[in-house]
């Protein structure tokens, strides 16, 4: 379109401040190309592209269960003058299409990547459906005279889920001792939308050998904010008088805990670091830890011999080696105890490291035994580590992620009969070798759950007077009256205490770049989003816009090849359509040069740093071997968390993230939206509410109504607006009750069966998880009610009885008497709130007596300088008694108004003390104003 070629030329102008990269025609900035076609020059480089398609007479194509064209377009084009742009309508779902070179082109210089620009007319989401979609593959014919197809992009992104350029990059670091010549590219499909047309298009293809030349980073600071303690990840001790020793003797090493509430030991055989640990507790032998290994890069399984073993106060020390090969590999280990948990640590004594992976270790599951899965808790996707419940004992097995050397953290496979504590990978940098060993593993045992959770050893938001009063809201798009409409609706049916953050719209128009950049969406532009921003605050709102670190598309006029993160065969990772992962280093580099900016030209008030919470560290770390902590695991937390610390500090608010993988960085952010699969998870929001939940004010994110707001109090989360009237029944709800339970540590957890309350360690072994009846105290001295089950649950508080159905809820403050619930009353629910500044009802059809009265469904909401009455139906009698209010008279006026607040109708009162309301037509809400 004759738009983006303006756009491309406009931004070419101005490319420090403009976002989209127009590549001189057939430059690509990477060194070393194959080829004789003309290049231009970037910088200092000379670069030219190996293909194009200014002449597409030496490309034909040829297919198979489908018909399509080729021509020569300037429709859509990115580095020439002219594109090549294909036509396809598939006859069968299984189609295809080969875009071939009439000539061969000849592979003979040195080469290891092929890239190559396209432009496709499907997105990750929405119509036509990605599954539809065409996977890219190169041709190349071998050195055996055979053809191979190689997909260009080897991940779950389909290649032509981009209606945008995009910038594919295949890295074979073999390529130029296997293949002879390059033959075209195939178009495959499996799932294509038959008879449906289609267009996409092809642009410069570049075949070179990538220079790998050392690259500038900024200096990564050596000291960290955390981990704050250098016990780290040691879970909580509830007894505080006991006492820590090891007992050796000629069989071995005796690691014992005594308190008053239990006598836990370990027992390690003295000739055999890795050898079974035995556990026993009040003297019983209970269980062992067994199948520990250490395995070297080639498979084998290592044999560690003791050089050297001594006992130093409360650590075992020894020196240890092993035979690799003709190598003798130095390790110091050490074993101690603290608390009732058993700490290994060992460290490989070189450079560069020869060790594959480090178990765990498996504990043998006997009859009877639990596996109980953590809420919150998981390493990557569905590799989630759980919890062992055997023998009064419950096991909880896990390496410290903040001292590793490692580059991944897996449960591995699971073995039959076996309860697995994982294990630690060690995979190559690219240029082929390992980081040394460097580990150190918490054996965790206790008769109580909770005192094996790991902790969390980041600091706490300093942010919860900022946030922790306020529900989340979330829009999208670049209506900005839309989006405003919004504001103003919900601001005037009473939400108030609101966060709103906007969505990438607000950097893009179409399908451009819209990360790493000062220029927004060219239909908003600089004003009309900053004046946008500061309505929204005008409305009480704190406001933040979309930014992150964590993908970055090749047409950025940032773009730089060398800033994108590594795999280990140097491949790049496609992170979202249309985007690489950038390296962590240059996201934290290029996050503190960016984020100043933003703010100082929008004035927003707090920070949205979308996916860096959403993806596990596991998926980005970078194996560049040039990069600082190249291959490490903690490369990333540590990168991606001072990143996350200084967003708060740019913006001077509060920072959220996306979540899903956000207990690595809980307390770094403020808060994330609490994304697990809760609903296939027992209900068990112990390390939720114990490690997670003091430190940051993530947002629920799952279920609906009633639904909703009862995991959001299982999890003590705080809300996130919806739409229309469920969105203020979720205000309603929560944002009185938040400032009690936000942040605010928890004094108990029970689960209750029968009339009777147990602890979260004996609903486990009661099987109560699945649809609990959950009670959860604050030290504020809230206590929180929740009914997941479908039995009803008959409660008392004082002298009053309640009875909750299913997903129905009682938040109590005893001190001020402040309630918000759903409750039954008379076999039908009624929902309540009552606090000092908002009350709200909905009696679900029927008449009810009681501090609200009335039939319908209200809020009852203290603004600035009025309270306001808020019908929520049309049908709605209001009737309470003044008094409820704290206002100066109980001889009032009541004002009814329209939607802007323009009076309408004054409302006579017919009882002196007693606010009474019949519905009435062309009203919107009411305002009452205390006669002079």
């Amino acid at each position: 379109m004759k738009s983006i070629t303006l756009i491309f030329l406009a931004f070419c102008a101005n490319p420090l401040l403009g976002q989209i990269t127009h590549y001189a025609k057939g430059c690509h900035p990477l060194m070393h190309p194959i080829g004789s076609r003309p290049y231009e020059k970037i910088g200092s480089s000379k670069q030219q592209s190996t293909l194009d398609f200014m002449d597409c007479t030496q490309w034909s194509i040829e297919t198979q269960k489908c018909d399509a064209t080729l021509s020569r377009s300037n429709q859509e084009i990115v580095t020439e003058n002219y594109s090549g742009r294909i036509d396809y309508k598939t006859e069968e779902s299984q189609a295809s299409l080969f875009l071939k070179l009439n000539v061969p082109q000849p592979l003979n210089k040195p080469w290891d990547c092929l890239d190559v620009w396209t432009f496709g007319d499907h997105w990750l989401w929405g119509e036509p459906s990605a599954g539809t979609a065409m996977q890219i593959f190169a041709v190349f014919q071998g050195k055996d005279g055979k053809t191979y197809d190689i997909n260009v992009v080897q991940d779950g992104y389909s290649q032509f889920a981009h209606k945008y350029w995009f910038l594919n990059h295949l890295k074979l670091k073999d390529g130029g001792k296997l293949y002879t010549h390059f033959l075209g590219f195939k178009l495959k499909g499996n799932h294509t939308d038959v008879g449906i047309s289609h267009t996409v298009y092809f642009s410069s293809v570049y075949i070179y050998q990538e220079s790998l030349n050392p690259i500038l980073f900024k200096e990564f600071p050596k000291d960290l904010p955390f981990p704050c303690r250098k016990e780290t990840i040691l879970p909580t001790n509830k007894e505080t008088v006991f006492a820590n020793r090891i007992i050796a003797d000629s069989s071995g090493y005796g690691f014992h805990y005594q308190g008053k509430d239990a006598n836990l030991s370990y027992f390690i055989d003295s000739k055999d670091i890795l050898g079974n640990i035995r556990i026993s507790l009040n003297g019983a032998e209970k269980m062992s830890v067994s199948k520990r290994t250490l395995t070297w890069a080639s498979g084998e399984e290592a044999e560690l011999k003791i050089k050297k073993a001594c006992l130093a106060k409360d650590t075992l020390f020894m020196q240890c080696y092993a035979r690799y090969g003709k190598r003798r590999i130095a390790f110091d280990a050490w074993y101690t105890i603290r608390q009732k948990s058993l700490i290994f640590g060992i460290k490989e004594l070189q450079a560069e490291g020869m060790v594959q992976s480090l178990s765990a270790g498996c504990i043998e599951r006997e009859a009877g035994s639990i596996v109980t899965r953590i809420p919150f808790l998981k390493y990557n996707h569905g590799d989630r580590p759980s919890i062992l419940y055997q023998n009064d004992l419950f096991a909880y097995l896990m390496f410290d992620w903040y001292t590793t050397n490692a580059s991944s953290m897996t449960m591995g496979k699971e073995e039959s009969g076996w309860h697995s504590g994982g294990k630690m990978l060690y995979i190559p940098k690219t240029d082929g070798k390992r980081n040394p060993l460097d580990e150190k593993l918490f054996i965790n045992l206790s008769q109580d759950v909770q005192e094996v959770l790991p902790t969390i050893d980041n600091p706490a938001s300093p942010m919860r007077s900022l946030q922790a009063d306020r529900l989340w809201a979330i829009n999208g798009g670049a209506d900005l009256e839309r989006l405003g409409a919004f504001v103003t609706g919900m601001r005037s049916k009473g939400a108030e205490k609101v966060t709103i953050r906007y969505h990438e719209d607000f950097w893009r128009e179409g399908g451009e770049s819209y990360t790493f950049r000062l220029v927004p969406n060219p239909k908003l532009g600089v004003e009309r989003i900053r004046k946008h921003v500061e309505f929204v605050k005008n409305n009480d709102w704190r406001v933040g816009l979309y930014t992150n670190y964590t993908d970055m598309a090749p047409v950025n006029a940032l773009w730089k090849p060398e800033w994108m993160k590594q795999g280990p065969n140097g491949e790049w990772e496609v992170s979202w359509s249309r985007c690489y992962a950038p390296k962590p280093q240059i996201a934290w580099e290029q996050e503190a040069i960016l984020a100043p900016q933003i703010h100082k030209l929008f004035n927003t008030n707090h920070s949205y740093c979308d996916v860096h919470t959403a993806v596990s560290p596991i998926t980005r770390v970078d194996y560049d071997f040039r990069v600082p902590e190249a291959a490490m695991l903690k490369g990333v937390i540590k990168r991606y968390g001072m990143l996350l610390m200084n967003e708060r500090k740019a913006y001077n608010g509060p920072v959220y993230s996306e979540g899903g993988n956000h207990w690595w960085y809980a307390g770094l952010t403020d808060g994330n939206y609490a994304n697990d699969d809760l609903i296939n998870l027992p209900i068990f929001p112990d390390f939720s509410l114990l490690k997670i939940h003091p430190l940051e004010m993530d947002a629920a994110n799952t279920g609906q109504g009633h639904q909703y707001i009862c995991y959001a109090l299982a999890y003590g989360n705080i809300g996130i607006l919806s739409e229309g009237t469920d969105a203020i029944m979720r205000y309603a709800f929560l944002q009185p009750m938040q400032e009690d339970y936000v942040m605010i540590p928890v004094s108990h957890i029970t689960y209750n069966q029968d009339g009777v309350s147990y602890s979260t360690s004996n609903a486990i072994k009661r099987g109560l998880l699945n649809a609990p009846r959950l009670r959860i105290d604050y030290k504020s001295g809230l206590q929180t009610y929740v009914n997941f089950g479908e039995k009803e649950w008959n409660i008392c508080i004082g002298d009053m009885a309640y009875t909750l159905p299913q997903w129905g809820f009682l938040v109590y403050m005893p001190s001020s008497g402040k309630r918000s619930s759903s409750i039954l009353k008379d076999g039908i629910r009624l929902d309540e709130v009552l606090s000092k500044k908002l009350y709200y009802l909905n009696t679900y059809g029927r008449t009810v007596s009681g501090p609200l009265r009335g039939n319908g469904h209200y809020l009852v909401k203290k603004e600035k300088f009025l309270w306001e009455v808020i019908p929520l139906d049309g049908v709605t009698t209001v009737e309470f008694d003044l008094s409820l209010l704290d206002i100066d008279s109980d001889n009032v006026r009541v004002i009814g108004v329209d939607k802007d607040g323009n009076a309408v109708q004054e409302i006579s009162q017919q009882k002196r003390g007693i606010l009474l309301i019949q519905p009435i037509e062309d009203i919107y809400k009411y305002q009452i104003i205390p006669a002079l």
